[in-house]
């Protein structure tokens, strides 16, 4: 009777013991929260505040997804998300992608598109943005700067006093 107890016991436990193996979150699927990184978009008076989330793959390398702000003070401000990674393009370099919708006039829903090749000592490097919904579609480009975030991280210091977006 004491040895049926005990082997009911230890089937009991090698039942939790699968139960628990095949519904625990697989490694693969786990991220671990950067923190904000800031840029400014020089020569323009827009900025980029966005929190990187990296993804602990264990076979895809380097690959981090990207949400936050991106904004013109007192023209515009639009959420983003994207991803940065290593680049197959170019490599040596991060290929950096983000994109968002804003209203840039009344009426309208415009869908804004940045990418950047950023070396990945320093994260900064060329980038260029598309405008999708003016007509005809704008385009501009410049270079990705980071700076130190601050709790009223604004416009960029310096610039050229003209929105990206905007052209103006």
């Amino acid at each position: 009777m004491k040895r049926f107890k005990t082997v009911k016991s230890m089937m009991a436990l090698v039942a939790v013991v699968i139960v628990v193996a095949f519904t625990a979150p697989a490694r693969t699927h786990a991220a671990t929260e950067l923190g904000d990184m800031c840029w400014t978009l020089d020569p323009f008076i827009d900025t980029l505040r966005i929190n990187v989330t990296q993804a602990d793959l264990t076979d895809a390398g380097l690959f981090q997804s990207l949400h936050g702000r991106w904004r013109a003070t007192g023209l515009y401000q639009l959420p983003v998300t994207g991803h940065m990674s290593d680049s197959d393009a170019t490599p040596g370099t991060l290929a950096f992608g983000i994109s968002g919708s804003v209203s840039l006039s009344p009426g309208t829903n415009d869908s804004v598109a940045l990418y950047a090749n950023l070396n990945p000592g320093t994260l900064s490097g060329p980038f260029s943005i598309v405008v999708a919904s003016t007509s005809p579609v704008g385009r501009n480009s410049g270079t990705m700067t980071p700076v130190a975030c601050t709790a009223t991280f604004g416009p960029a210091p310096g610039g050229n006093g003209t929105a990206i977006a905007l052209g103006k």
